[in-house]
């Protein structure tokens, strides 16, 4: 969100409409032009464009870590942990990376958006579990900050899709080419992947 004002810099006649949506998304029965998703980037009918590995950070406020400061992995258990709906077991995952018994997991509530979590986190209610990329904003404001650097590798990346097959609009072509040249800076260098219906 925060470097789309430099898209509309670029392409000041190009509207961008956003919307946040749980699961699969269907191009032809939702209205979409293009969706960002996260996976192994088969989609069938749709070309994928590869942005940026995922790798999941710990994150706390600096309040809560200077009051109950986290020196080891199990020091997590003493924290309500944050989860997002759509990865609520990624917590799970995290434990399980550091060969900790899942079943001492403090479960805290859990938010349809990340930015939605990211400020639950901010303002002390628990410890998150998010995107690297997602949070580097806050990370480098101070607003949040590593619990424990123990990130999580999912093993997923983040792709711009794409309808296969149809000549893509103007607007769409200018989206993708913007994105990639971010992702190319931002990250590593994306690649195409298409997958025929």
């Amino acid at each position: 969100m925060p470097r789309l004002s430099d898209f509309y810099k670029r392409h000041p006649g190009v509207l961008i409409n956003l919307h946040s949506r749980i699961g699969q998304f269907d191009f032809e029965h939702n209205g979409i032009d293009a969706a960002i998703g996260v996976g192994d980037g088969a989609w069938p009918g749709l070309v994928s464009y590869k942005l940026c590995d995922e790798t999941l950070l710990p994150i706390i406020s600096p309040s809560i870590a200077q009051t109950h400061p986290i020196r080891a992995p199990r020091d997590l258990t003493r924290h309500l942990l944050l989860r997002v709906a759509a990865r609520s077991d990624s917590w799970i995952r995290w434990f399980e990376d550091q060969q900790i018994d899942e079943r001492s997991i403090n479960v805290g509530p859990q938010f349809e958006l990340t930015s939605h979590l990211i400020e639950a986190v901010s303002s002390g209610i628990g410890i998150g579990l998010v995107p690297s990329f997602l949070v580097q904003d806050e990370l480098a404001s101070g607003a949040v900050m590593l619990a424990i650097d123990r990130p999580l590798r999912t093993g997923l990346s983040y792709y711009l899709f794409l309808p296969a097959g149809d000549q893509p609009l103007p607007q769409s072509v200018a989206f993708r080419e913007w994105i990639l040249s971010r992702a190319q800076q931002d990250f590593a260098e994306p690649h195409t992947v298409s997958h025929p219906r």
